[in-house]
């Protein structure tokens, strides 16, 4: 059976997660970069994500904010956006090389920091926190798809 969750724990978890953001917003801050525009340089750089719809969906990120990131790298010329040759409405996004150094820059400075935090973790707590974490994605991502489906039935 099933031990019931307490509103206590809930509100405890809200208070951890938001102090974390908050401490992300403030490492953003001091490494004087957008939380947005690492996201989409971390996506372009270490993934397997090159358009603006495969960036939306994996990091859920507004698509609005996403393309105005875009459009920033691209003046600067850290990104090359090319059409799709399977889909004419869907555009390729590669860093170019002075992209690619610039993300790698930045991301290197996070990486470096989160080290830090990882190494006082420790390796076995950092491998439970991603267990943790991807299972509460799933839940999450489970539970909100059948509210949004429940919702639509009763419309």
């Amino acid at each position: 059976m099933k031990k019931e969750i307490s509103e206590s724990k809930i509100y405890e978890f809200h208070r951890l997660y938001y102090r974390i953001n908050g401490l992300c917003g403030r490492l953003e801050t001091l490494q004087e970069v957008n939380g947005y525009l690492f996201k989409v340089l971390h996506a372009l750089l270490v993934s397997e994500i090159h358009t603006q719809k495969d960036i939306m969906q994996r990091y859920e990120m507004p698509k609005q904010t996403i393309n105005n990131v875009i459009l920033s790298l691209q003046k600067q010329g850290f990104i090359a956006v090319s059409q799709s040759p399977n889909d004419k409405r869907e555009k390729i996004i590669n860093l170019t090389p002075s992209g690619e150094s610039y993300a790698e820059k930045i991301i290197a400075k996070y990486v470096a920091f989160e080290k830090k935090v990882y190494q006082k973790l420790g390796a076995q707590k950092l491998e439970r926190l991603i267990e943790i974490f991807k299972d509460f994605e799933i839940a999450f991502s489970q539970t909100l798809e059948q509210e949004i489906s429940n919702q639509k039935g009763q419309k």
